[in-house]
């Protein structure tokens, strides 16, 4: 089916996917997309428009915009961020009805700065949607709230019609109809509209709205309305059965002439041909979506190149977990061999086992590391925090282990009561090792401290 319909958080009304796009056929979906382009180069068709979009860029795709991307297997990295539109619409009242201009075409050295952000934000709500817990939630909103206005105070589609026409006339007084204007067309294009029709509804002369028309777009009043009517009819000459004639009705024109005549400036062919074209394509195999996951872990160098290595402290969630940030200097220098530094984790919820896999991705991808000292602070409830240190050890796929000849557990268990369990305990302890270093065929050392005392 051409249009997707996205399953979106139930916390964050948003959608995400990181991978590469090898080809994702046309269609559509009713969600606001914004594409971030981490590495490499994507090609996107959005209705007669075709846009290249490189590293360090963004794209936004209005909702029910037909579209359709490709790129080079495993030579693009992108993050594709959808929001539900109906929830942005309604916490953000000023962007309901709005369409948003944030393409190939927009003035990269004008937007400068505002595209950067725009760039960075998407890689921030990625990282925060990595973890599930109350504080992301919440940091994501006010992210997403952050994008929202931006973009809504930037890249409007009528903000950048007015700042365009200011640039060209500051001096015209007339400045505040162009919104009212634009809006009248863009709300009737598909009625049948005149120039009169604009002038007694925003009590101006024909004249001027001509002009007013000619200098923002380019186009004449009725290559204009031409050009929204052609556009509008695309998804009918795809999506349905009806004849080119009713589609040309539907979509405002008079005539099938003046139709096929708009349609062809625009798409390059008449409204048969493309629907010939569109149907052929839909019956052959290269209508397969092909999209690659890929993760943080994959990824991680591309936010290092963006955002700096700061962005790591991003996934800490709770004074529970201690997240391992490398400094400059304690970089490898010349393939050396590294090994890291021991840190502490609680290990008393599951929110802590997922946290430390994910620390740990980060880190064997990011270094060479050979050796790994990990220290656990187990305290109180000991038995019931040996299966939470199990599943921990079992949780960590084999390949995040393939480089680290030497892991040292040190399990210090703080217990407030004193007896001989720690017998036991040790015994136990040795049997989940021993489980594990099986699983992984690796030999892992293993040293416990009870109550400050190390057990031989």
């Amino acid at each position: 089916m051409l249009s997707e319909q996205k399953q979106f958080s139930p916390d964050t009304n948003i959608h995400l996917f990181m991978g590469s796009i090898v080809k994702y056929p046309i269609h559509w979906h009713n969600s606001l997309e914004i594409i971030a382009v981490l590495n490499g180069t994507i090609h996107l068709k959005d209705g007669f428009e075709s846009h290249t979009v490189s590293e360090g860029e963004v794209i936004v795709i209005n909702d029910n915009d037909l579209h359709a991307i490709t790129g080079q297997r495993d030579e693009n990295t992108v993050i594709i961020l959808n929001i539900d539109v109906t929830r942005l619409k309604t916490e953000q009242a000023s962007i309901k009805d709005t369409i948003i201009v944030c393409d190939s075409n927009t003035d990269k050295i004008k937007y400068a700065r505002e595209l950067k952000e725009a760039f960075r934000l998407v890689l921030n709500i990625y990282i925060l949607c990595y973890q599930n817990d109350d504080i992301k939630i919440n940091s994501t909103r006010q992210k997403l709230n952050e994008l929202a206005a931006l973009l809504i105070n930037n890249f409007r589609y009528l903000r950048m019609l007015e700042n365009s026409f200011s640039s060209i006339d500051s001096s015209d007084s007339h400045v505040e109809t162009l919104g009212g204007t634009m809006d009248y067309i863009y709300n009737n294009f598909k009625e049948k509209i005149t120039l009169q029709d604009i002038s007694f509804h925003e009590n101006i002369s024909t004249y001027y709205i001509s002009h007013l028309i000619k200098k923002v777009s380019g186009l004449t009043f009725q290559e204009y309305l031409g050009m929204l009517r052609a556009e509008s009819s695309e998804k009918l000459l795809i999506a349905s059965n009806k004849s080119i004639a009713e589609i040309a009705f539907e979509s405002g024109f008079s005539d099938v002439k003046y139709y096929n005549k708009h349609f062809k400036r625009w798409y390059g062919m008449t409204p048969g041909d493309y629907r010939k074209e569109c149907k052929d394509f839909f019956h052959s195999s290269d209508k397969t979506k092909e999209l690659i996951d890929q993760n943080l872990t994959d990824a991680g160098r591309y936010f290092d190149k963006h955002l700096g290595s700061d962005w790591k402290e991003m996934l800490s969630s709770n004074e529970k977990t201690t997240f391992i940030s490398i400094a400059d200097e304690m970089k490898p220098r010349n393939n050396m061999e590294f090994s890291f530094p021991s840190f502490v984790l609680d290990c008393n919820d599951f929110n802590s086992v997922l946290i430390f896999k994910k620390q740990l991705q980060h880190i064997t991808c990011d270094l060479p590391i050979r050796k790994l000292d990990l220290e656990f602070s187990i305290k109180n409830d000991v038995l019931d925090q040996l299966a939470q240190l199990e599943m921990l050890l079992n949780y960590i796929p084999a390949n995040e282990l393939n480089n680290i000849e030497r892991l040292v557990l040190r399990l210090k268990i703080q217990e407030t009561r004193r007896d001989s369990s720690y017998v036991l305990i040790y015994n136990e302890i040795k049997n989940i090792i021993s489980n594990v270093c099986s699983y992984y065929n690796r030999d892992f050392r293993l040293e416990l401290v009870y109550q400050d005392h190390e057990i031989k």
